[in-house]
């Protein structure tokens, strides 16, 4: 499987974290997350078992400058009713 992910952020404020603290910063200040574009992209392998059960392994990177992640390895098991 090959997915390609997008996001706009339509709202809210930006985070920053430090060693010792994490600071919000207010949105007059510049720092709001507003029309903030994440792109990443997604690459994994998908199996059935049974008629029912699914098993799910893949790894996403990040392609903007903006990012929730730099990178993720997912593993996921889907039951089917």
């Amino acid at each position: 499987m090959i997915e390609l992910v997008g996001w706009r952020v339509l709202g809210g404020l930006t985070t920053v974290c430090t060693s010792a603290t994490v600071t919000t910063y207010p949105q007059e200040a510049g720092f709001s997350a507003n029309g903030t574009n994440i792109v990443n992209l997604k690459v994994g392998v998908r199996t059935s078992i049974g008629r029912h059960n699914s098993v799910y392994v893949g790894f996403g990177q990040a392609l903007t400058h903006e990012v929730w992640y730099r990178h993720i390895v997912r593993g996921e098991y889907r039951y089917s009713f």
